[in-house]
């Protein structure tokens, strides 16, 4: 993803401001971004969680959108989250692990803020992904998922954030801005 990133920046950058998806250098973009975002953005497999284990991927589902302002870049892509595991219960006393799915999809927001200076640019990047409600589906048990899937948003996206803002800044100093 940081390649993707990388090109997107530099292309923006040293090229001025880009109107709303119309110009060829925004199909440009996103043509490359598209073609080089890889489709399986984040997985874990296994994690425990209070009733369980579960495995999680979050893909890349569609085509990128991109628009720019006088001071920030935005990228937003559809995403679909798959979560499969497995939940313990106990039914009538004998203990039972039931085997759950769930689909989601929703579209992550990606904000770059570049701030370019002869001293050394960098950028502030914002990440947001919407959760909606969601269920596991355990064999007709419905778990209400939506908590665990923000909680796996607030644990991981400041270092999303830090692994792109680190990627444009050394885009950034290998194009000498």
């Amino acid at each position: 993803m940081k390649k993707v990133i990388w090109f997107f920046l530099s292309f923006s950058c040293l090229y001025g401001q880009i109107s709303l998806a119309e110009s060829i250098s925004d199909k440009l973009i996103i043509a490359i971004v598209d073609k080089n975002l890889p489709t399986v953005l984040y997985k874990h497999t296994d994690k425990p969680w209070n009733m369980g284990t579960y495995s999680l991927s979050i893909n890349k589902l569609g085509a990128a959108r991109f628009s720019s302002t006088e001071t920030h870049l935005n990228l937003s892509l559809p995403i679909e989250v798959i979560v499969n595991g497995k939940i313990k219960q106990n039914l009538l006393g004998a203990a039972i692990t039931i085997g759950c799915d769930s689909k989601i999809v929703t579209d992550g927001h990606l904000e770059i803020e570049p701030q370019l200076n002869s001293a050394g640019s960098k950028a502030k990047v914002s990440i947001f992904i919407p959760i909606p409600d969601a269920n596991l589906n355990c064999d007709g048990l419905k778990v209400p998922i939506r908590p665990l899937l923000e909680q796996l948003v607030l644990d991981n996206k400041r270092d999303w954030e830090k692994d792109l803002e680190s990627g444009i800044s050394e885009l950034f100093q290998q194009v000498g801005i």
